[in-house]
């Protein structure tokens, strides 16, 4: 047992292998950037009114233009199914709990209770590390303190910098250089998914 279990039930996707990163709404770069003002101002708003907590932000890393259709809300839900173990089993409690789903990609807004921000951060990195598909996991831990808001990063805890889904190298350098084509981030990630036991549609013709 891991903090990634497989589901029970097999997932089978309306989209073919082709489609699972080309079929969806594109949002354009203003809808970005405006995505990411708004949910960096709710993180400072749940750290500010929850002074006293944890703010966990989960979303997925995943290249290219489209941030949402069935394959992702998939990988999300496998993210979100993932925190919610962690939380049952450590008897964290929930103090806030918001879900979006946009354009831009699903998101997840949690205020943990009675629990450090380290501790935190730690069994947040130790879902990211856990399983294959959890690579594309995005979990950001912050808490207030005074006025400022601290954002707990892997290397303060002595971590190393994310790894890139082809090579193990520094997934950031690999993203600027474009060392990997779009091409084979999105097979990797296929694969990782079917070793999830997911199908994805085949036509008979």
């Amino acid at each position: 047992m891991t903090l990634l279990d497989k589901s029970n039930a097999t997932t089978r996707f309306k989209l073919s292998k082709f489609e699972a990163f080309r079929v969806g709404d594109k949002p354009t770069l203003a809808q970005v950037l405006r995505n990411r003002e708004k949910r960096v101002a709710l993180q400072t708003d749940l750290c500010q009114k929850y002074s006293e907590s944890v703010v966990v932000t989960f979303k997925c890393n995943i290249p290219g233009e489209i941030k949402n259709n069935e394959v992702i809300s998939y990988i999300f839900t496998e993210g979100k199914n993932a925190i919610h173990k962690c939380l049952v089993d450590n008897q964290w409690e929930i103090g806030f709990e918001k879900e979006i789903n946009d354009l831009t990609g699903p998101e997840l807004f949690l205020v943990i209770n009675n629990v450090g921000a380290l501790e935190v951060k730690e069994k947040m990195i130790a879902i990211e590390t856990t399983d294959t598909l959890a690579r594309l996991f995005d979990f950001d831990v912050s808490y207030a303190n005074e006025n400022t808001i601290v954002n707990v990063s892997r290397e303060s805890l002595g971590y190393e910098t994310r790894k890139c889904l082809i090579c193990d190298c520094d997934a950031k350098q690999c993203a600027r250089s474009r060392t990997h084509s779009l091409q084979q981030l999105h097979d990797r990630i296929i694969l990782y998914i079917l070793e999830r036991g997911a199908h994805f549609y085949e036509s008979e013709n």
